[in-house]
């Protein structure tokens, strides 16, 4: 169990920590057979996308959660999060098998940056609240940080936590992280809510064009990696193309 109901337990109260699904997490040659298993007890996919195949709950309960099975936890070419290597370091915490913390919060990270850092309190709530509660080896947070391409959108993740939530992240992790200066004033600009920002306007225009350009600029620039970065926005421009020119059902 990932994000949300893996973390609710450190909360004190899992009611402090809102969520709309429980996101589950398993290997990419296990997603197939994880569906059939899911509907063996009653629940239904109604979504399926690159990331993650979205399940509703059996009819006959009315209040029951939607699940979320994740295979990947990044848009293909974004980010490279070790899926096995976070399985293999999960461990057992009231017989529910959750991620290390030094996962948890990249994941945080790395969820909030799939969102353009719009409207993620949680996520930042949720950094800070592993930090209190576990013992976190911040050296292995970089090493994966860096290695999983996300070395810039866990700067900007891990120091919003910090000022927002009083986050235990050292400083010198959030120096390690800190990207170009270059890129630094590009984030900074574009990720600035409270001032005249291109991603505040994008955001509030109607009809959502001007909201996938902004992306379009947001996204590479989280991406560590120049090859990695024009890779990403070559297949994000592909996949736009492909949706445009689909048969509207």
């Amino acid at each position: 169990v990932v994000k949300g109901a893996g973390v609710a337990p450190l909360y004190g109260d899992p009611a402090l920590r809102p969520m709309c699904d429980v996101d589950i997490l398993v290997r990419f040659a296990d997603a197939a057979r994880a569906r059939p298993v899911l509907a063996g007890i009653g629940y239904s996919p109604t979504a399926t996308t690159a990331v993650e195949t979205e399940l509703a709950p059996p009819a006959d309960l009315p209040l029951g959660v939607s699940l979320d099975v994740h295979h990947l936890l990044a848009f293909p070419g974004q980010f490279a999060p070790d899926v096995d290597g976070m399985l293999e370091r999960a461990s057992a915490r009231d017989g529910v098998s959750t991620l290390a913390p030094e996962d948890e919060v990249l994941v945080a990270a790395l969820d909030a940056a799939r969102d353009g850092f719009a409207g993620v309190g949680r996520s930042m709530a949720d950094v800070a609240v592993v930090s209190r509660a576990s013992e976190v080896d911040w050296d292995a947070v970089l090493a994966r940080a860096f290695g999983w391409g996300l070395s810039a959108a866990a700067w900007v993740a891990f120091g919003c936590a910090r000022r927002a939530f009083g986050a235990r992240v050292p400083l010198e992790t959030l120096r390690a992280l800190r990207p170009s200066p270059s890129r630094e004033a590009c984030l900074r600009a574009w990720l600035d809510r409270g001032r005249v920002s291109p991603y505040r306007l994008a955001s509030r225009t109607p009809g959502g064009a001007a909201l996938r350009f902004a992306m379009c600029v947001l996204w590479p620039a989280l991406v560590d990696g120049h090859a990695r970065r024009a890779g990403f926005l070559a297949r994000y421009a592909l996949d736009r193309l492909r949706l445009a020119r689909a048969a509207v059902p």
